[in-house]
């Protein structure tokens, strides 16, 4: 997804800043640009409704994706699910088991599991962003 701006908000009550890359679709249909709506101010300036849910998790892989694995197959980038640690491949892999586990389970917010890559995303809200003072979970 391109760039196009970034933004931070403090949320309140979880003493996390949140800087939002808004994309070409973000959740709420806009097409770029950097204010916050009313809806985005009304409660509080989060981006993502289900961040405050969000807690350390523990990945049940390490470097792979297990159901690739599982069926001999290979897989472009892993997505690490951040309700409970699931890592599941990406949507440019032949088998997108990230975005199976959302569709199993309803667990809307994932992270990259890329080195050096700190980005989330949620499925629920349509929306990537990164949390600032939060590392990339595997440094480069």
């Amino acid at each position: 997804m391109p760039r196009v701006a970034a933004l931070c908000w403090r949320l309140r009550g979880t003493g996390r800043t949140v800087k939002k890359r808004l994309t070409r679709r973000d959740r709420c249909g806009r097409t770029g640009g950097g204010m916050m709506d009313e809806e985005e101010e009304r409660i509080g300036g989060m981006i993502c409704s289900h961040l405050a849910d969000a807690g350390p998790v523990d990945p049940d892989s390490l470097d792979a994706c297990p159901e690739c694995v599982a069926l001999g197959d290979t897989w472009v980038h892993l997505r690490e699910c951040q309700t409970c640690g699931h890592i599941g491949c990406c949507d440019s892999s032949k088998n997108k088991h990230a975005t199976a586990h959302y569709e199993a389970t309803g667990h809307p917010l994932i992270r990259s599991f890329e080195p050096g890559e700190s980005w989330w995303w949620c499925y629920e809200d349509e929306v990537v962003f990164e949390v600032e003072g939060v590392p990339p979970e595997r440094p480069a």
